[in-house]
């Protein structure tokens, strides 16, 4: 089965730079994306080009993939 959403290279790598890329720091934001991917989607449709939304203590931007029909969580602040 496809997963419907992804982290970029991007993503990983500021990630590891910001926050130490703590296993336990990521759940969140992979339990977020997992409830809510269709909110994701129809944001991006709507709203058009990327996104924000407030995970915890992040702020994570996405995108909609057309191509791959995937949201994209670009990077992390």
């Amino acid at each position: 089965m496809k997963k419907h959403w992804k982290f970029t290279k991007h993503f990983a790598e500021r990630f590891i730079q910001r926050f130490n890329g703590s296993r336990k720091e990521v759940d969140p934001i992979k339990s977020y994306f997992d409830q809510n991917v269709l909110q994701c989607v129809f944001n991006c449709h709507v709203y058009g080009g990327s996104q924000r939304v407030k995970v915890g203590k992040y702020t994570i931007c996405y995108k909609y993939d057309d191509v791959s029909k995937q949201i994209i969580v670009t990077t992390v602040y």
